[in-house]
């Protein structure tokens, strides 16, 4: 038995990932009553066969998705959570079931959310016994779930079964249907565990090492007692039902935020009923897919802009250093004035002699030299921080917000005054858009072959390349960002971000004559804990943003996090 389970594992791991597509929700089941339910409300467009699963692509409740009955016990329901996380790409994972209720105040048909998971057969057997041990989770033998798809689902649950029903949680794992009390009372004292079954952890855990975000949805079938073989019998397609409405109304709703937001934030309130208004159809404010266009800045309002300048700046300032008796010496004097002024003032007029001298030392580079010259700096310390690399320096709130319009049905753009090609290869592994997606500052091309002869009168040739021909065509700022918008978009968006007078006139243009319900915010550098920001100037700032109808998302209030907790400044 075994070595059929471990050539069923084999075989579903082997596949090759020739199936990606767009990216999709991934939702998996133990057994047939829990996944047929789901099937019979989707619309599936085809179905994969990998190893002995069924891969189920399609749509339900207008998401892209892909369904799965992985089969019962940790182990093949590793195996097809590794399955469909090499063969597309999935976003997010959604494991939905039955379940037994170990809680005292969990009762049949109550539904728990997963905050966390265990494997509560995991461990050794010594001459005393079985011994749990935690294994090399790094999280003490827990997996936590994600936060703000625990919330998403607490919410959905909420609305099908009521808040009495409703539980958040530990829930217990093992390749054993439990009908114990005396378990019963092991997995509560053990475990803190409301809920054991026989899949979660292992799906946790391979979603853990892939990098996925996942939530597991249980609705009680039994109590996990004397009873619980009757129970299971007279109850499971009743629970089974109810996880599928569940999973259903958790894809109708939009994705709101929570997970690095302040408690009590004003701005994250704001934002979220502006999601749920205008992904209504029944609300006067409801604005089709088709015309949900959100734009961001990029330093100051997505990364950081204080190490100590914006990440185009020090990236340049490394490489002139590094080629200095190769560049021209103006080129080398910009880079050597950013390095001195670090931790100071940004001199007068530095972005147009940055972007000028930058110009002139990528002259020649292929943009994929560049990028490969952005890679390795991305790998660098943040200058002002401990624990963080310069790749990693991104505002986490923004970055979820980013990724919860995406999932309302947005398309986001990235507009900024950063050279274009260096934003592309920095948002690679954070931001989840096409490289057309990316709206910046231009310098000049040229054909490897090309000479003097102006672009109009030369035919590119086989043995051409591109390459950055020494120029700089004015930094992507201020109304020069609405034109960009105009004339690479097409269409007016219905919301803006930003963080300085730079982005003033795309949020304007933004909030302005819209058609539709729009929005601004400003985010204000005003942490001096966390960051290094300036409170003072801040809400000097503040008061001239909101004259103008632009919404304020503050550092210091609204971020319940910046970089993450282990990031500290190094003062």
């Amino acid at each position: 038995m075994k070595k059929i389970l471990f050539l069923m594992l084999f075989c579903l791991l082997l596949v090759p990932a020739a199936l990606a597509e767009d990216s999709r929700t991934g939702i998996i089941s133990a057994m047939p009553n829990e996944v047929d339910l789901l099937l019979k409300r989707a619309e599936i467009d085809r179905v994969d066969r990998i190893g002995s699963v069924d891969f189920n692509v399609g749509t339900l409740c207008g998401r892209p998705v892909v369904i799965a009955q992985a089969g019962i016990g940790k182990i093949l329901s590793a195996a097809g959570t590794a399955a469909m996380l090499n063969n597309y790409d999935i976003s997010e994972v959604i494991f939905t079931g039955i379940a037994g209720g170990v809680g005292d105040e969990t009762r049949v048909l109550d539904v728990v959310i997963a905050t966390q998971l265990v494997q509560h057969d995991f461990g050794q057997i010594l001459g005393e016994g079985f011994e749990w041990a935690e294994g090399d989770s790094g999280e003490g033998g827990y997996y936590a779930c994600d936060a703000g798809l625990v919330e998403d689902a607490y919410r959905a649950a909420v609305d099908v079964v009521g808040p009495d029903h409703v539980f958040k949680g530990i829930v217990a794992s093992g390749d054993q249907f439990v009908a114990s009390e005396q378990y019963v009372k092991k997995l509560q004292d053990d475990f803190d565990a409301i809920a054991c079954e026989m899949e979660g952890a292992s799906v946790a855990l391979v979603c853990r090492q892939y990098g996925v975000p996942f939530v597991v949805i249980r609705t009680m079938s039994d109590k996990a007692d004397g009873a619980a073989h009757e129970n299971y019998e007279n109850m499971a397609d009743i629970a089974a039902g109810n996880s599928c409405r569940i999973v259903m109304e958790l894809l109708d709703k939009p994705a709101l935020l929570c997970e690095y937001w302040a408690e009590g934030s004003q701005a994250a309130s704001k934002l979220n009923d502006y999601l749920l208004a205008v992904t209504d159809e029944a609300s006067p404010d409801y604005i089709p897919v088709e015309d949900r266009v959100a734009v961001f800045d990029l330093d100051g309002t997505l990364m950081c802009e204080t190490y100590p300048f914006c990440f185009e700046y020090m990236v340049f300032a490394d490489y002139a250093l590094k080629h200095a008796d190769t560049l021209p010496e103006d080129v080398v004097a910009v880079a050597r004035e950013i390095e001195d002024a670090a931790g100071a003032a940004k001199p007068d007029g530095m972005s147009t002699r940055q972007a000028a001298a930058a110009a002139i030392a990528y002259k020649g580079m292929t943009p994929e030299e560049l990028a490969r010259v952005v890679s390795d700096f991305k790998g660098s310390a943040a200058w002002g921080f401990t624990g963080l690399k310069r790749g990693e320096a991104w505002y986490k709130p923004m970055v979820e917000l980013f990724g919860k319009l995406q999932a309302n049905g947005f398309t986001v753009y990235v507009v900024t005054a950063t050279e274009r090609n260096i934003v592309r290869e920095v948002v690679k592994g954070t931001l989840d858009i096409p490289p057309s997606h990316v709206i910046g500052t231009e310098y000049g091309y040229t054909a490897t072959n090309q000479a003097d002869a102006a672009d109009a009168d030369y035919t590119f040739q086989p043995t051409d390349a591109i390459v950055f021909d020494g120029n700089y065509y004015g930094e992507n700022a201020k109304t020069s960002k609405v034109d960009a918008i105009v004339r690479e978009i097409g269409q007016q968006p219905v919301l803006a971000f930003g963080n300085s007078s730079g982005d003033t006139a795309m949020e304007i243009y933004t909030i302005s004559n819209n058609p539709y319900r729009s929005a601004a915010f400003m985010v204000m550098a005003d942490d001096e804990e966390r960051e290094y920001g300036n409170a003072e100037s801040a809400a000097q700032k503040r008061s001239g943003y909101e004259a103008q109808g632009i919404d304020i998302i503050s550092m210091r209030d609204d971020f319940g996090t910046i970089y993450g907790e282990s990031v500290v400044r190094a003062d």
